[in-house]
C-alpha cells in the first residue's frame, strides 16, 4: 500500500509537488491510503487535484482510501460537493 501524508495547509503553492506524489501513487499501482488527519486547510486547487486523481483511480480500478480525514478536510469537500466523489463522510 502506498502512504501519502498531507501536510495541515494544502495550497496552490504546495499543488505542483503534491501533484507528482500523487501521479507517482497511480503509476504504483498499488492500494493508496492519503492521510487527511491533520489538515486544517484545503483550498480548491488541491481539491481539484484530488478530484482528478480519484477519478483517475477509478477508472484503474485502484483503491483509494482516505484515513482519517478531518473535520476541516471533509468540510472543504462537503462545501464544493465533492463528498461522494472523493468517498469521504461529511459526518
Amino acid at each position: 500500500m502506498v502512504e501519502i501524508k498531507c501536510e495541515s495547509r494544502l495550497d496552490i503553492s504546495m499543488s505542483e509537488s503534491f501533484k507528482n506524489d500523487l501521479i507517482k501513487a497511480l503509476d504504483g499501482n498499488e492500494a493508496i491510503e492519503i492521510d487527511t488527519a491533520n489538515v486544517e486547510y484545503a483550498d480548491t486547487a488541491v481539491m481539484q487535484l484530488f478530484t482528478a486523481f480519484s477519478i483517475k483511480a477509478k477508472e484503474q480500478s485502484m483503491d483509494v482510501q482516505w484515513k482519517q480525514p478531518s473535520d476541516a478536510f471533509i468540510s472543504s469537500a462537503n462545501l464544493l460537493g465533492l463528498t461522494d466523489l472523493l468517498g469521504v463522510n461529511p459526518g
